[in-house]
Protein backbone atom coordinates (compact mmCIF):
# COMPACT_ATOMS: atom_id res chain seq x y z
CA UNK A 1 0.00 0.00 0.00
CA UNK A 2 1.11 3.24 -0.61
CA UNK A 3 -0.78 6.46 0.18
CA UNK A 4 -1.72 9.04 -2.82
CA UNK A 5 0.58 11.47 -2.10
CA UNK A 6 3.61 9.41 -2.52
CA UNK A 7 2.09 8.00 -5.50
CA UNK A 8 1.64 11.39 -6.81
CA UNK A 9 5.31 12.85 -6.03
CA UNK A 10 7.01 9.63 -7.20
CA UNK A 11 5.47 9.12 -10.71
CA UNK A 12 6.00 12.87 -11.36
CA UNK A 13 9.40 11.75 -12.21
CA UNK A 14 10.30 9.91 -15.61
CA UNK A 15 12.59 7.43 -13.89
CA UNK A 16 12.62 3.73 -13.57
CA UNK A 17 10.76 3.64 -10.49
CA UNK A 18 7.82 5.65 -11.86
CA UNK A 19 7.37 3.76 -15.11
CA UNK A 20 7.05 0.62 -13.14
CA UNK A 21 4.51 2.18 -10.37
CA UNK A 22 2.53 3.77 -13.17
CA UNK A 23 1.65 -0.27 -14.35
CA UNK A 24 0.18 -1.04 -11.39
CA UNK A 25 1.49 -4.41 -10.22
CA UNK A 26 -1.35 -6.59 -8.48
CA UNK A 27 -0.03 -6.46 -5.35
CA UNK A 28 -0.01 -2.41 -5.21
CA UNK A 29 -2.79 -0.52 -3.95
CA UNK A 30 -3.13 3.13 -3.85
CA UNK A 31 -4.58 4.71 -0.85
CA UNK A 32 -6.18 7.48 0.17
CA UNK A 33 -5.22 9.01 3.39
CA UNK A 34 -7.90 10.42 6.17
CA UNK A 35 -7.59 14.03 6.43
CA UNK A 36 -4.62 15.43 8.97
CA UNK A 37 -6.40 16.43 12.07
CA UNK A 38 -3.90 15.01 14.06
CA UNK A 39 -1.89 18.14 15.64
CA UNK A 40 0.68 15.35 17.31
CA UNK A 41 1.82 15.67 13.50
CA UNK A 42 1.85 19.38 12.54
CA UNK A 43 4.96 20.36 14.61
CA UNK A 44 7.56 17.67 12.64
CA UNK A 45 7.17 19.96 9.38
CA UNK A 46 6.74 17.27 7.40
CA UNK A 47 5.77 16.85 3.48
CA UNK A 48 2.54 15.98 2.33
CA UNK A 49 3.33 12.15 1.45
CA UNK A 50 5.21 11.77 4.99
CA UNK A 51 2.16 12.90 6.88
CA UNK A 52 -0.15 10.54 4.80
CA UNK A 53 2.12 7.36 5.65
CA UNK A 54 2.09 8.56 9.09
CA UNK A 55 -1.80 8.98 8.99
CA UNK A 56 -2.56 5.45 7.14
CA UNK A 57 -0.26 3.71 9.56
CA UNK A 58 -1.89 5.01 12.15
CA UNK A 59 -5.56 4.07 10.52
CA UNK A 60 -4.81 0.44 9.30
CA UNK A 61 -2.67 -0.17 12.63
CA UNK A 62 0.00 -1.06 10.08
CA UNK A 63 2.78 -3.18 11.54
CA UNK A 64 5.90 -1.53 9.87
CA UNK A 65 6.05 1.94 7.94
CA UNK A 66 9.15 2.84 5.57
CA UNK A 67 10.25 6.17 6.36
CA UNK A 68 13.62 7.82 4.89
CA UNK A 69 13.10 11.06 6.56
CA UNK A 70 14.73 11.68 9.90
CA UNK A 71 11.89 13.72 10.94
CA UNK A 72 9.38 11.80 9.72
CA UNK A 73 11.33 8.55 11.39
CA UNK A 74 11.44 10.92 15.06
CA UNK A 75 7.34 11.56 14.47
CA UNK A 76 6.70 7.73 13.74
CA UNK A 77 8.37 6.57 17.03
CA UNK A 78 6.80 9.46 19.02
CA UNK A 79 3.64 7.69 17.66
CA UNK A 80 4.77 4.38 18.32
CA UNK A 81 5.29 2.89 14.99
CA UNK A 82 7.58 0.55 14.31
CA UNK A 83 9.80 1.63 11.24
CA UNK A 84 12.24 0.81 8.82
CA UNK A 85 14.04 2.98 6.27
CA UNK A 86 14.22 1.87 2.26
CA UNK A 87 18.02 0.49 2.90
CA UNK A 88 16.47 -0.65 6.58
Amino acid sequence: MIPEAVFCEVTSKDDRASRYLLQRPAWFRVEKAPACDDASLMPAKLHAGEIEVLLLARQRHAALVVLDDNAARKTATFLGLDLTGTLG
